[in-house]
């Protein structure tokens, strides 16, 4: 019985695991990878302010109208 791990069968079973490790690293440092571009190409997170009450309408999904929020008085 021959149990040698040929060269061949060895370059295989380590790709295989430096591929995993590479795949396992690419997403586990995904969120990193994409903020430090948004930062080199001059991206940043803009919040967007809240809207006041005033200003928006709600609409009725049953009657497909925009009623405001205010009662009617």
């Amino acid at each position: 019985m021959n149990t040698e791990i040929t060269s061949t069968a060895l370059g295989i079973i380590l790709s295989g695991l430096l591929a995993m490790a590479l795949i396992y690293l690419v997403t586990a440092f995904m969120p990193k990878i994409a903020a430090a571009v948004d930062r080199l190409l001059g991206r940043e997170k803009k919040e967007t302010p809240p809207i006041k009450a005033e200003e928006y309408e709600v609409c009725d999904i049953y009657e497909g109208e925009k009623q405001s929020d205010k009662p009617d008085n």
